[in-house]
């Protein structure tokens, strides 16, 4: 094409046949000036990031490209891929932002730095496309990447590593990253860091139940994010307090706190924080016993969920939903919607999810007398929670297959995970006989002998 000639088509097809018509050499030169071209634009360079990147990809693709524009462009190459991937991420295009870096995380031209940060980063998109068995080899790689970085970037770098584990319960390690990491935050001053720390920090605390602690470290972290003028940050706190508050039985101030995040959310059209706060506010819901508004609010979660492409923030308002559904005597739609939120939890690998639908499957089938079908899914329960660590799962479990051989006659069973429940609880710093466990093996017992009644009753005539 010379220089003084272009042609203009108007129809995608024609276009489409002019390019085929050039030599694959023309072609990638044809690219590469179109990646000069764009160059040219620069208030326009985060929205033709992914542009920039293909035409840098379709021109390197022809080994024929003259070797100053090959050096020039694989040089350019990772900067484009870092610049469509965090696009991609900020618009919830997870799946183009796993491809764009995993091309990153294998370039040749890549920073020891720029490699640690698209792997951590391809760890955390896999979490949220529900690919948890991809994301820790990720994660952990690109954190042993990160020796050597100067203190602030690293804190950085693990305070997204914690934040993404603690999201699949990878709870040791959360707590081993945040305890290296917190100095390095605090040397390197950024507050947003020390923020995301404080909350991944917390997180895991509470899901080891130790709400005090929990509670301190999201104080400190609101006045971090206070004295630093976040309103996102103050969000994101706000939000774990009002989780905080309805894990210690406080409803009306987890309703508060919640609403309150909705409303600030809304008016920033913040919608990660809005999907997880309406989610959340849902399960809060379900603990008045106000089940129609939890379900209309975790339906509007998942919604949310589907729109942003996250397909974890969705499994988790689908397990709490099929609680709303139940509760409202729709048996049948909560144990299908069980099933659904199970198979999702098995796809993604995440062990927590599995351990919690499983369990909830089972219960299903233990309240209907259904013994095999719920001690199979019991099983899995109790499995998944060991493999992922969550022992206050285990227990509770095998709290419930010890209520299941009362209930089954089956006191062999009754008295083996009794025992596995009672060992498992000392693990854990509790006892068997605190809380759940007596009132409910009560119950069991009375079921148990109302059953023995009632067939009791039927035999008799048979019997003459």
């Amino acid at each position: 094409m010379g220089d003084n000639t272009a042609y203009q088509f108007s129809h995608a097809l024609l276009r489409e046949a002019a390019y085929q018509l050039q030599l694959p050499s023309s072609r990638a030169l044809l690219h590469a000036a179109a990646h000069d071209l764009l160059l040219e634009e620069p208030e326009a360079r985060e929205g033709l990031a992914f542009d920039l990147a293909e035409h840098a990809r379709l021109a390197l693709a022809d080994p024929g490209l003259p070797e100053p524009w090959r050096s020039r462009l694989h040089r350019a190459e990772p900067g484009h891929l870092a610049d469509a991937a965090a696009v991609a991420r900020r618009d919830f295009r997870n799946a183009d932002a796993k491809v764009l870096l995993l091309r990153l995380a294998r370039h040749g031209a890549v920073t020891r730095g720029q490699r640690a940060d698209a792997l951590v980063k391809l760890g955390i998109t896999c979490i949220t496309l529900g690919q948890n068995d991809q994301a820790t080899a990720f994660i952990f790689e690109g954190i042993e990447l990160s020796e050597g970085e100067p203190p602030g970037v690293l804190a950085g770098r693990l305070a997204e590593a914690a934040t993404a584990l603690g999201v699949i319960h990878r709870i040791d390690d959360v707590e081993a990253i945040c305890a290296a990491a917190s100095p390095l935050a605090e040397a390197g001053g950024d507050p947003d860091v020390q923020v995301d720390l404080l909350i991944a920090w917390s997180i895991a605390r509470q899901q080891r139940e130790q709400w005090q602690s929990a509670g301190e470290m999201l104080q400190r972290a609101l006045a971090i994010a206070q004295r630093a003028q976040n309103p996102k940050r103050i969000r994101a706190v706000r939000s774990n307090l009002g989780i905080l508050a309805m894990h210690t039985g406080q409803y009306a101030e987890a309703e508060r706190v919640l609403q309150e995040v909705i409303r600030e959310a809304t008016a920033a059209h913040d919608l990660s924080v809005l999907c997880t706060v309406i989610g959340n506010l849902g399960s809060v819901r379900n603990k008045q016993q106000r089940y129609e508004e939890g379900r209309h609010l975790l339906e509007q979660g998942i919604e949310l969920a589907k729109q942003l492409g996250d397909r974890r923030r969705e499994l988790v308002h689908l397990g709490n939903l099929v609680t709303s559904v139940k509760q409202l005597g729709r048996r049948h739609e909560a144990r299908e919607l069980g099933a659904k939120a199970l198979n999702r939890a098995r796809e993604a690998g995440d062990l927590h999810a599995v351990a919690i639908n499983a369990g909830n499957l089972a219960i299903s089938f233990h309240e209907e007398h259904c013994y095999e079908e719920a001690m199979g899914y019991y099983l899995e329960a109790i499995k998944a929670a060991q493999a992922c660590g969550a022992l206050h799962l285990v227990a509770f479990w095998q709290v419930h297959l010890s209520l299941l051989g009362t209930l089954s006659a089956n006191h062999e069973m009754e008295q083996q995970y009794r025992e596995l429940a009672r060992q498992t609880y000392q693990a854990i710093g509790r006892s068997l006989d605190e809380g759940y466990y007596p009132q409910a093996y009560a119950g069991t017992l009375a079921e148990r002998e109302l059953i023995e009644e009632i067939e009791s009753g039927v035999s008799t005539p048979r019997e003459k």
